[in-house]
């Protein structure tokens, strides 16, 4: 394929010159010395100033861009988005929009935008604000709106459905609820027929058979949220299951369907009052299969986050419905304050499970409080408090803890 001929430059070039750009590949390989003009969800469009070469290669062979020359506000962003610092990353984001050196770079808009929208619903999820994150699916809305064949396309349209999702999740009422599982509902549909659209060249089966699988995760987790009995949820754990096994490959999809299925193995036995130590065991027994999996460690990390998360409010729960002097009390807040610690010590701030991470701070720091863990939880408050310095969770609610 002509297109695939400029892989050449991946080979034996010189280092990337500071007004240059490099597209790392999907093999590990990189093309260097060359100029990013603009990327699609379709394609990535270049040319190398040395000769005059234009480009243009599939997005499904390419890993990522690293741009040679970014504008100053731009990095001030990205660094601050990397540092945790959300709010900060949108203001910073939305002078880059504004600024004249940026808008000289067509792919700088629609990182920005994509950025900020990022930004909101990480802030909005921390918050557990359902009217934030209906501002930040506004967000993704207007990157779509904007540049259309934006590289962050389908991205955009899961992260709009994942924000009704979470807003059905904190709805106050049940009118609120269904109409925010409605919303959710159309959403996945619509990002899977978008997907389903655009990707049907052979080169995106790959990226076609993840979003195909995302999308019917996403549809059934949404039965998690109007589960009622623990009937409910062991149908829904074996419909789980019954995706995994028709997943196969891509193997993120399998492990996380396998996944939720323990999760509603969980909620099934705690719905019942019964001893839960076969879906304990289950979700434990995903962890290591997560762990040893050849998924990107960013995807593993989030899993890993979630499994964690699960086993710990589980054992939370438990812990808060004794008494504060009982020995089983004591017991379960171990297992609970050890599960969340992995995640604060392990992945304290992992990019897509943010809350969860925040949760886990939180909780972890009350069990050692009320244990009587003086340095454990001095240091826990210290590094949530740097962390999450921008959360309004944090700023309201967790930042008054020790003094309490």
């Amino acid at each position: 394929m002509a297109v695939w001929a400029v892989l050449c430059w991946s080979v034996a070039l010189a280092a990337d010159s500071p007004q240059t750009d490099a597209i790392v590949l999907t093999d590990g390989t990189s093309i260097k010395d060359c100029v990013v003009t603009d990327e699609t969800w379709r394609e990535a469009l270049a040319y190398r100033p040395s000769d005059s070469t234009e480009v243009k290669l599939p997005q499904s062979g390419i890993d990522h861009v690293e741009f040679g020359v970014m504008p100053l506000l731009y990095k001030i962003g990205r660094t601050n988005l990397e540092q945790g610092r959300w709010q900060t990353a949108v203001d910073s984001f939305t002078q880059v929009l504004a600024d004249e050196s940026a808008k000289a770079k067509p792919w700088v808009k629609q990182y920005a935008l994509y950025n900020i929208a990022e930004s909101r619903r990480i802030l909005a999820e921390l918050a557990g604000d359902a009217s934030a994150l209906q501002k930040a699916a506004d967000a993704y809305a207007k990157l779509l709106q904007e540049v259309p064949e934006t590289k962050f396309k389908h991205d955009a349209l899961l992260a709009i459905a994942r924000c009704a999702e979470e807003q059905a999740a904190l709805a106050g009422t049940a009118e609120e609820k269904a109409a925010a599982i409605t919303r959710a509902e159309d959403a996945y549909r619509n990002f899977d027929e978008a997907c389903k659209k655009d990707l049907t060249d052979p080169s995106f089966a790959a990226a076609l058979a993840l979003r195909a699988g995302q999308a019917k995760i996403g549809a059934l987790s949404l039965n998690y949220l109007s589960a009622a009995s623990a009937d409910d949820f062991s149908k829904l754990a074996a419909e789980f299951r019954a995706l995994a096994g028709e997943a196969g490959e891509p193997e993120e999809i399998a492990l996380q369907a396998n996944l939720w299925a323990a999760k509603c193995d969980l909620a099934a036995a705690d719905k019942s009052n019964a001893d839960a130590p076969a879906a304990v065991k289950a979700i434990e027994d995903q962890i290591e299969k997560i762990a040893a999996s050849n998924i990107a460690d960013a995807k593993q990390q989030v899993m890993l986050v979630d499994a964690y998360s699960a086993l710990g409010d589980h054992y939370f729960a438990l812990a808060q419905m004794q008494l504060a002097d009982k020995p089983e009390r004591k017991d379960l807040e171990a297992k609970a304050a050890l599960a969340y610690l992995r995640i604060a010590l392990l992945y304290p701030l992992t990019p897509g499970a943010e809350a969860q991470c925040q949760n886990a701070f939180y909780r972890a720091i009350l069990i050692m409080k009320e244990r009587g863990e003086v340095y454990l939880t001095k240091n826990l408050y210290a590094a949530m408090g740097e962390t999450f310095a921008e959360s309004d969770f944090w700023k309201n609610t967790a930042s008054k803890m020790l003094t309490q």
